[in-house]
């Protein structure tokens, strides 16, 4: 079943490594693709994280300084999750995989308006199309069931949350100064 102290173990592992991981990048032209992070038997390649970034970009999401950092840790944190997923075995039904791509296909189908235009933007048949969606969509099934299993019996009401926040000491809060943008037009008579 879920082991949460071995889960707490690769979080603070990951925290631990992920700056030296960062520090470390080398240079982009001197690499053609490479194992970026390992989590349990799964590897993070450099492609993956640009990949994931060109998608972030792609979907109209605000970019900064940090964007690439914060993909790559979301690429970590749902590596780990999968990672736990596989130790407990929490592995979906072929029946449940293969409904969810259907599903998804009838959503593509519905944006591009046809079948023939879903082939053709991915210069590909639909069977290879659902070939290529079985792994990933397997993966994002063993991660939702983890996530069910571990956030599934955690109740919060409104009053838990408020009282949480009121007893931070004041002192640990950040400053967040006031700012004030006036404007005034003048017009001399």
């Amino acid at each position: 079943m879920f082991n949460t102290t071995n889960l707490r173990y690769k979080i603070l592992i990951l925290l631990f490594i992920l700056p030296f991981g960062l520090l470390a990048q080398p240079e982009k032209d001197n690499q053609i693709d490479g194992v970026v992070a390992v989590i349990g038997t799964a590897m993070i390649l450099q492609s993956e994280v640009e990949e994931q970034y060109e998608e972030y970009i792609k979907n109209g999401k605000p970019v900064n300084g940090n964007t690439r950092c914060d993909v790559f840790e979301t690429l970590l944190f749902n590596k780990l999750l999968l990672s736990q997923a596989e130790e407990d075995s929490l592995y979906p039904g072929e029946a449940q995989i293969s409904e969810e791509i259907e599903r998804r296909l009838r959503y593509f189908i519905q944006q591009f308006g046809s079948i023939e235009k879903l082939e053709e933007f991915y210069e590909k048949s639909v069977e290879e199309i659902k070939i290529e969606f079985q792994d990933p969509i397997e993966e994002q099934l063993m991660i939702q069931t983890l996530q069910q299993q571990i956030t599934g019996s955690v109740e919060v009401s409104p009053g838990e949350i408020r009282e949480y926040f009121q007893n931070i000491p004041s002192d640990s809060l950040p400053e967040i100064s006031a700012q004030f943008e006036i404007a005034q037009i003048v017009r001399k008579p």
